[in-house]
């Protein structure tokens, strides 16, 4: 009996993680696609419907109550991840007042501060704003004379991408200790972790134009 108790118990544990990964899943996609929107000069208020979508999501997820301390330990990475696009999403909002009924100006949609960004991003920015040709968003710019505008929107959305790529591929220890705080990123860990992104993105890129030559 005690062993079916226990099963049922870690059965619940293991459902409310997956759900957390669900909601957290689902939330990026909108956020991911917002940033897609902006980029191709879309709907911003569908935009916009879909950033406060997944602020609802986020929290949804954060709201799950976990009965012991190793599940909670389980879901601090992605809740502090949620944390982090609930507040900077909500920042932004706050910062750009709605505007000519209700749609927010095109140049300060973006959600990210570049000039002042989260430590989670900075390997990544690295690579792409200060690689040894510079900033290669700037290059594209001067090359191809692209609007500063979408530029900015590039930049965020290549960034988002990427970053979220390195933090899937950065794998926690598994037996973390509890109720410890947050140690700081190891800056040679986050740039091997960059370079694994970025090879991943032009896996998944390549992989895309191959089908795309097929069809």
């Amino acid at each position: 009996m005690r062993k079916q108790q226990r099963g049922d118990t870690d059965n619940a544990a293991s459902r409310g993680l997956e759900r957390q990964k669900q909601l957290c899943d689902e939330g990026m996609a909108l956020v991911n696609e917002s940033v897609g929107i902006q980029n191709s000069g879309g709907d911003t208020d569908l935009a916009e419907r879909n950033l406060n979508r997944a602020v609802e999501i986020f929290e949804t997820a954060l709201g799950i109550q976990y009965g012991t301390q190793e599940e909670q330990d389980a879901s601090a990475r992605l809740n502090n991840k949620m944390l982090r696009y609930v507040k900077m999403i909500k920042t932004q909002k706050a910062k750009n007042p709605a505007v000519g009924g209700n749609k927010r100006a095109a140049s300060k949609f973006n959600i990210l501060e570049l000039d002042n960004l989260p430590q989670i991003y900075h390997s990544i920015a690295s690579k792409l704003f200060n690689s040894q040709s510079g900033d290669l968003f700037e290059s594209l710019k001067t090359t191809f004379g692209f609007q500063d505008n979408n530029v900015l929107n590039q930049k965020e959305h290549v960034l988002l991408l990427l970053t979220n790529y390195k933090e899937q591929l950065d794998v926690p220890e598994p037996k973390a200790p509890a109720n410890q705080p947050v140690p700081a990123r190891d800056q040679q860990r986050e740039a091997q972790l960059a370079d694994k992104a970025v090879t991943k993105f032009h896996a998944k890129l390549f992989d895309n134009y191959k089908k795309w030559c097929n069809t």
